[in-house]
């Protein structure tokens, strides 16, 4: 059904210009010329045991020192490494796993929401992934996606580099508690202003960090506002109040 949605629609490699389908097509190299695109629902994994081991130094190699196939030069993409605040959101989701018959390569696909248009059709990111955890390459359907190191890939990792710790922490069941990744954030609805959570996605993810390290496995506190230190006055004793009176009656003030 996927397939035949995708043929009626017509193939994404085709609306792209020669050189992008160009490069497109040599990336599909990399896995057997599958194109993630056209592959049905049955056909992607979600067993995160699957995943290659994708760490922060795989995601900066390939984001920061990484070479651009257009221009030649490194990418230096410093604001995609900044991307995990979109994965402590809960904007990206449906991480699905593929691996092609007879190939080492891994490729990994997710959704990715507009944080500030919801109601249009999520991006779709999708890397490859060396069996090492190298990042082969990139591509997404964002208007940036062919240069294939945009925000939304780098989401994508980061959203793969904490499945991947979580994998390799076990816990008092022996298994991965993925319930520590952020939660998927499909619609944003209208609130109170004291019941709306502005913790940062710095403070999300420092806390996630060490939930997954085993430091902690509570989640930020709940921030509404910031509170400002008061000081408490102690209620005024009967000769407090005896001498104030007293002091207002030698100055001579009357009511007027």
């Amino acid at each position: 059904m996927d397939k035949e949605k995708m043929n009626t629609k017509g193939m994404y490699r085709e609306k792209l210009n020669a050189t992008a389908k160009q490069r497109y097509l040599e990336k599909l190299c990399g896995i057997n010329q599958i194109d993630p695109y056209e592959l049905s629902a049955g056909e992607w994994s979600r067993d995160m045991n699957a995943l290659p081991p994708c760490t922060y130094m795989d995601m900066v190699n390939y984001l920061v020192f990484g070479v651009s196939y257009y221009t030649k030069q490194q990418f230096k993409c410093y604001k995609s490494l900044e991307s995990h605040e979109q994965f402590c959101c809960g904007w990206v989701q449906d991480l699905k796993i593929y691996t092609p018959g007879g190939c080492e390569n891994t490729v990994v696909l997710a959704k990715v929401m507009h944080s500030q248009r919801l109601s249009q059709p999520p991006l779709t990111p999708w890397v490859i992934l060396a069996p090492s955890g190298e990042v082969v390459s990139a591509h997404c359907t964002c208007m940036a996606g062919v240069a294939e190191s945009c925000t939304h890939v780098g989401a994508l990792l980061f959203k793969v580099e904490a499945s991947v710790r979580l994998k390799e922490q076990a816990t008092v069941t022996d298994e991965p508690a993925y319930w520590m990744l952020p939660g998927n954030v499909n619609k944003v609805h209208p609130e109170v202003g004291h019941k709306i959570d502005f913790t940062s996605a710095a403070a999300k993810r420092r806390s996630l960090n060490s939930a997954i390290d085993g430091e902690s496995h509570s989640r930020p506190a709940f921030r509404t506002r910031t509170t400002k230190a008061t000081t408490l006055t102690p209620t005024p004793t009967s000769e407090d109040m005896d001498k104030l009176y007293s002091d207002i009656h030698r100055t001579g003030t009357r009511a007027q």
